[in-house]
């Protein structure tokens, strides 16, 4: 099977570093969402890398999951991880990336990833949806 991962984040310094994130997961049997407040959040790469982690830990062991996000960072970040580098340029958020790397390997993940414009008219309806839930959760609605 399948499975559609559509992922972001939000952060907010305007408010004191508020920080959430959104996952809609898009399986065959229909659509599931998830999203919650990130807690000591620094800035917006490390919110956007964070819900990253948060959704991988969603997936069953062995699954097979093409993922989308807006942020290239985060794009960035992730293809190093499946690739097995070792993430040196990712000295701020390099624990991130070993619990990244970590956890597409332990659980034996098999992912491909898209970056996808975020907003406006051409990005997925599943990343903008993914998008509410983020700011949503960021400010505590």
């Amino acid at each position: 099977m399948n499975i559609k991962m559509f992922i972001d984040a939000s952060f907010m310094p305007y408010r004191k570093g508020a920080a959430g994130y959104g996952v809609v997961i898009e399986k065959e049997n229909g659509a599931t969402e998830q999203s919650g407040k990130i807690e000591d959040c620094e800035d917006s790469h490390q919110a956007e890398v964070r819900a990253v982690l948060f959704a991988l830990k969603m997936l069953p062991k062995g699954s097979q999951a093409i993922i989308f996000l807006d942020c290239s960072y985060s794009f960035n970040m992730v293809e190093e991880a499946i690739r097995d580098n070792n993430g040196d340029k990712y000295k701020k958020n390099q624990s991130i990336f070993v619990q990244i790397k970590e956890t597409v390997k332990n659980g034996a993940l098999d992912l491909t990833i898209q970056q996808v414009r975020g907003h406006g008219p051409e990005a997925p309806e599943h990343l903008k949806r993914a998008d509410k839930l983020a700011k949503a959760a960021a400010i505590g609605g």
